[in-house]
């Protein structure tokens, strides 16, 4: 191997090994997705984010969200979780970060305001963590009410990433980068942010559940997941290229971030990011799009938590 390609190898196995020791360290807490991290980190470092805002959705209780602060501190990060609890939990862990703006909230291809299942609100009283997710708006009582109104612990808003960019809130604003956590709802969210995606042109990441082509609407834990669906809106109406983060999400074998980076600007992107080619290298991204999704699952048997 030549020296350089060996030097790119060892920094980023340097940095996925060293990650939750890293400069930000006071705002990870967990050790899972340490691929994924490192990857965001190297992308942020090396500058491969166009100008604009980060928005964190589905933000649970601000990892994520107070170390891209950190690490981007002339940007504007947006965390969203629709549970007040969580957003209470992000604003104690990012401290006095500047250029955090969160609030409670999820988003969505229309705008609501959804009520929080009682069994969610009775967790976070007793100062559990919770998870709004689509089983439970769909079975567990929660509830469309109408047109975008306030927020509460008992109800959340649901904006369209559009309607926030266009005319809305941040229409001041670009989008740069976001990492959309939102448990089952992420093709929902893709579809109300076509048009900010094409102006824009930001690079996503995303964290689904992948089931093969054949079975594209599985159910999972009550709520559908249509992976083949989603990948093909990326690849065919919106033009990104899409690679798995090779590790575990944390639910199941089949859990996984995708990478998202605009079509035409991928050779660019490769050419210019050490991050991007070494990880790849290390068989840390594997590209997959809808046409091989089911090659990839049938080499990644489905396991639910607890081996069921």
């Amino acid at each position: 191997m030549a020296l350089g390609a060996q030097r790119e190898l060892n920094l980023l196995l340097l940095t996925i090994i060293l990650l939750p020791h890293h400069c930000t360290c006071r705002y990870v807490a967990s050790l899972h997705e340490r691929r994924l991290r490192a990857i965001v980190s190297g992308l942020m470092q090396e500058g491969m984010l166009p100008a604009g805002s980060i928005v964190d959705a589905g933000a649970n209780d601000g990892e994520e969200a107070c170390r891209y602060a950190a690490e981007q501190p002339s940007r504007l990060v947006h965390a969203l979780d629709p549970l007040a609890a969580n957003i209470n939990a992000t604003l104690r862990r990012c401290g006095g970060l500047a250029n955090l703006r969160a609030a409670v909230g999820g988003l969505g291809s229309a705008p609501a305001v959804v009520a929080v299942p009682e069994r969610l609100r009775r967790m976070t009283r007793g100062g559990r963590q919770a998870q709004v997710d689509v089983s439970h708006i769909k079975h567990e009582g929660g509830s469309a009410l109408g047109d975008v109104g306030g927020g509460s612990a008992q109800s959340f808003r649901v904006w369209r990433i559009d309607d926030l960019f266009f005319g809305g809130a941040w229409a001041a604003e670009r989008l740069a980068f976001a990492h959309w956590d939102v448990e089952g709802n992420e093709a929902a969210v893709v579809a109300g942010a076509t048009r900010t995606l094409a102006r824009d042109r930001p690079l996503l990441t995303l964290e689904v559940v992948l089931f093969p082509a054949a079975q594209a609407r599985e159910q999972r834990f009550g709520w559908e997941v249509d992976a083949a669906g989603l990948l093909r809106t990326l690849h065919q109406q919106l033009d990104y290229a899409t690679f798995v983060v090779e590790e575990s999400c944390g639910v199941g074998a089949q859990c996984r971030n995708l990478l998202c980076v605009p079509g035409a600007q991928l050779a660019t992107r490769l050419d210019a990011s050490t991050t991007l080619r070494t990880a790849i290298r290390l068989g840390h991204l594997t590209r997959v799009d809808a046409t091989n999704l089911t090659a990839w699952v049938a080499a990644h048997p489905y396991k639910y938590p607890g081996g069921r």
